[in-house]
């Protein structure tokens, strides 16, 4: 299953770029989403876990 799961990669890739590539407007809105859950997942997930020297307060 998780070779599978790693040639899954490649063909959604491949077929990304045979659909999208002359339509740059659902490109850049894709990338917009991505770009969103990525700084959900740092402002939520890893930032809190940081630890902050002599500060009392909790980080962000």
């Amino acid at each position: 299953m998780f070779t599978l799961m790693a040639l899954l990669g490649p063909i959604a890739e491949v077929s990304g770029f045979l659909w999208l590539s002359e339509s740059p407007q659902i490109i850049a809105a894709v990338m917009l989403f991505a770009s969103g859950g990525i700084i959900y997942s740092i402002f939520q997930d890893l930032a809190p876990q940081v630890k902050l020297e002599k500060h009392r307060a909790r980080p962000m």
